[in-house]
């Protein structure tokens, strides 16, 4: 399923496999530098962005402690052993004991901060770097 969103609404799409690889690749295309370079501004620029319950600033994110009764939440910067997966249909940060998700369906933009994040922790994770860092590539 493709969910859009606009200022008017949200569409959704159930295309064959043929007609979603093409609009995928046309969408991925057309949206994807632009949203991250906003991303990536943004998050220089000192703003916090939420992505689900994926708290993220330049040098780090927020994760919650996993469990019943726990709602401790932890700062983790980028140079910290973080695990990004996917899990039941999300975006998973994890750090330890900590982690937290972004739905790909329900979460705008989920797709461009899982390829944000891969690129940026697979090129370094040398303290005191920001994510913004990418801007300068």
């Amino acid at each position: 399923m493709i969910v859009i969103q606009t200022q008017h609404g949200t569409i959704k799409l159930t295309p064959k496999e043929k007609k979603y690889q093409d609009i995928i690749t046309h969408l991925w295309k057309a949206l994807a530098v632009s949203i991250s370079m906003k991303i990536l501004q943004q998050l220089k620029n000192g703003e916090m962005l939420c992505f689900g319950n994926i708290k993220l600033k330049d040098n780090g994110v927020y994760l919650k402690k996993s469990g019943w009764f726990s709602s401790d939440t932890k700062f983790f910067t980028w140079a910290e052993p973080l695990r990004i997966y996917s899990y039941n249909g999300s975006l998973v940060v994890a750090g330890n004991d900590y982690s937290a998700a972004a739905s790909y369906m329900d979460d705008m933009n989920t797709h461009i901060l899982e390829s944000i994040l891969r690129h940026f922790l697979r090129k370094t994770r040398r303290s005191g770097l920001l994510l913004s860092s990418l801007l300068d590539e």
